[in-house]
């Protein structure tokens, strides 16, 4: 390493021209120098508001593990808990079958069925009733496995009050990270007079609401958050 420094010291006397990285192509440092941007760290969201703050890491949806027989079962009527989900499937499907049934939300459950085939025979069903405890329900594909803790939905989030120099969209996603984890800025309203629309990932979408203070360069300014379609 440092005979390579040292050769670059002495070509540098004589030209000069920028060094040139060959793994990212940008002039001004030298390959060895080089640090990559696929260095991971912690992000925090959503703690603007109270008991919604989350931690984060962020990677590419390719590289995450797809598990083709996992079903998120929503649960649209009847109060239903792990063991009543499972007795509910072992009924409907094969009985000797360990569904890893996992509630994540209210009336939300992971469940990983025999296989792809077994699933998709319930996924293609708007809905379906079950029953020994008149649960009904809704399944649908997920990557998630029956070790997930909890699961973030995805939501739009309007913001409101936001100033016309800060309508841009990498001020609008730390904007946004105060109450959710921002994944698309609505370009278009960025230059529409009306509330700027980002896509986000949140724990709870009804706890979205209200205003925070902002400071811009020492001014501070109300900005008012609503999610769509939660009233």
């Amino acid at each position: 390493m440092v005979a390579v420094r040292e050769l670059w010291l002495l070509v540098k006397i004589d030209c000069n021209k920028e060094p040139i990285c060959y793994k990212c192509k940008e002039k001004g440092h030298m390959t060895i120098d080089y640090k990559s941007s696929d260095t991971k760290k912690i992000n925090t969201f959503g703690f603007g508001i109270p008991g919604q703050g989350f931690y984060a890491l962020i990677f590419p949806e390719a590289k995450i593990k797809t598990h083709q027989s996992t079903g998120l079962l929503t649960v649209l009527e009847g109060e239903a808990c792990e063991e009543k989900v499972d007795k509910e499937l072992k009924n409907l499907v094969r009985d000797k079958w360990d569904f890893k049934v996992k509630q994540i939300h209210h009336q939300e459950f992971l469940v990983v069925f025999l296989d792809k085939g077994s699933l998709d025979t319930f996924t293609k069903l708007v809905e379906f009733q079950m029953s020994l405890y008149r649960l009904k329900g809704r399944l649908e594909r997920t990557v998630r496995d029956s070790k997930t803790s909890s699961l973030l939905l995805t939501v739009w989030i309007k913001v409101h009050g936001v100033p016309d120099f800060a309508r841009e969209v990498e001020a609008m996603k730390e904007i946004v990270g105060l109450v959710a984890e921002p994944l698309v800025v609505d370009e278009l309203s960025l230059i529409r007079n009306e509330p700027v629309r980002v896509q986000g990932r949140c724990r709870n979408p009804g706890a979205i609401r209200g205003s925070i203070e902002i400071f811009f360069n020492g001014i501070g300014k109300l900005i008012r958050f609503e999610v769509e379609g939660v009233s």
